[in-house]
């Protein structure tokens, strides 16, 4: 609960979620699935949407309560996060190692509850990062781990973090036949991994949602801070490092010493969360439960029966102070999400409602923060430069067109090819001042740190 105090001090916080509705609207509107968001953008780049189905139910939301939809997509799915999270813990170790791993993981998690799809993605990780430690660390494949090929087929069509699954699976199986070594559950391993990989690509971009994260790493790492290699000025990786130093003191402690398997599957998400900033999340959510065992199998050692301990859990979760604790925290963030404004700390909407009076079309310079905003609430005479696509943008043209909103005597072809009439940039950028200088375009206004600027030829309505 204390996740939704922190995330409901704010209105709709992620720049991707106001186009996402906007693709949504196009699916269900019969937009041809190759044409999705070429209508409000000046760049010609083919792109397709890995997440469809996310963005079909967003505008479905969105349809229903207006923005404020966005805000009950993020508590719905954000509860059911951490209820998937928290329960896969729970059902296999004490209430101890419970709280102590979830505290840790919350540091985490609380950042990653955002209106967006990525949030979906991170439920599906939760469940099979529990399901991989029973592979891990029981060397066995229950039969119920077949029901994720069906789940993989949906996971995809939600958002494109399912490769994650065929790729830990493997991991998993491959750290158990060290031991194992057995053909029945190779073959079983094998057939595993191959009938998910294919239930993976049943999705409207086929096998190229296996490509699509290293396009993104590619074209996004450079100029976008969640694609970019993790650092230690990233707040979120104190809580991973935490409960690597936990579970690095629990191995060293316990009379049992970690196994080989064990180790190579830390160290492999580790090394995974250290490849880009929005991987951090994940990585924990693999690593989590392996430390709530070990840190279980600690309490244990120290003379704290298992008996006690469940039945201290088991007599903690029935007693009807906490059970009316609960309902009594999700009565708040229920009523603390109804009362939210959405545009709460939203900038540049003063602008984009500023562009929705205009009759004319805006072929716009923008930054690429910005862009949701104006999208969302600009209209749809709004035609953006840049958009949160960044898969849809060859690297090179990016690099280019932020050289030139920091250098605007650099680049100048691209106001030919773009042939812009306004631009919403922050109010730092150089090229306010070149264009107002030597094309005679005129400041409007300003909104936070964003600046609207017009060229003569654009009349907006006062």
């Amino acid at each position: 609960m204390i996740a939704f105090a922190t995330t409901n001090r704010r209105g709709i916080g992620d720049l991707d979620s106001w186009w996402h509705v906007k693709i949504g609207d196009q699916i269900r509107a019969g937009v041809p699935f190759n044409d999705l968001g070429n209508s409000w953008s000046l760049y010609s780049g083919k792109w397709q949407t890995s997440q469809w189905l996310s963005e079909w139910l967003m505008s479905i939301s969105h349809s229903l309560f207006g923005w404020e939809g966005l805000l009950w997509w993020r508590l719905i799915f954000g509860l059911l996060l951490l209820v998937v999270f928290i329960s896969s813990l729970a059902r296999r170790n004490g209430i101890s190692a419970v709280v102590i791993t979830s505290l840790i993981s919350a540091f985490v998690l609380v950042p990653s509850i955002q209106e967006r799809p990525a949030l979906i993605g991170l439920i599906f990780t939760a469940a099979l990062g529990a399901r991989c430690r029973t592979i891990l660390l029981e060397k066995r494949l229950p039969p119920s781990t077949w029901l994720w090929i069906p789940l993989t087929v949906l996971w995809a069509n939600l958002h494109g973090s399912w490769i994650l699954a065929p790729t830990a699976f493997a991991l998993a199986c491959a750290l158990s036949l060290m031991n194992l070594r057995t053909g029945n559950f190779a073959l079983k391993s094998v057939s595993l991994i191959f009938a998910v990989t294919l239930a993976g690509c049943l999705t409207p971009i086929g096998w190229r949602g296996w490509l699509l994260p290293f396009k993104l790493q590619s074209t996004a790492g450079k100029f976008i801070t969640e694609w970019q290699r993790t650092t230690l000025y990233d707040p979120l990786v104190y809580g991973l490092i935490a409960l690597l130093a936990i579970l690095i003191y629990v191995w060293a402690r316990g009379k049992v010493r970690p196994s080989g398997r064990e180790l190579l599957w830390v160290l492999a998400w580790t090394i995974f969360a250290g490849t880009a900033f929005r991987n951090v999340g994940p990585a924990l959510l693999f690593i989590a439960p392996i430390a709530a065992n070990r840190i279980d199998q600690l309490f244990q050692a120290l003379a704290i029966s298992e008996r006690r301990i469940q039945n201290q859990s088991n007599a903690g979760f029935r007693t009807p102070a906490f059970l009316l604790s609960i309902v009594v925290a999700i009565g708040i963030v229920v009523f603390s999400t109804a009362i939210l404004d959405p545009f709460k700390s939203v900038t540049p909407r003063r602008i984009a409602q500023r562009l929705s009076q205009s009759t004319g079309d805006i072929r716009m310079i923008n930054d690429y923060n910005a862009s949701g905003v104006l999208l969302a609430i600009g209209g749809n005479h709004v035609h953006l430069a840049v958009d949160g696509r960044a898969d849809r943008f060859d690297p090179n043209w990016l690099a280019r067109y932020f050289t030139m909103l920091k250098e605007p005597n650099t680049n100048h072809y691209l106001l030919d090819q773009l042939k812009p009439n306004a631009a919403v940039i922050d109010a730092s950028s150089p090229l306010i001042w070149w264009l107002i200088e030597n094309e005679h375009w005129s400041r409007v206004m300003a909104d936070g740190r964003y600046v609207l600027v017009t060229a003569p030829s654009l009349k907006l309505s006062r």
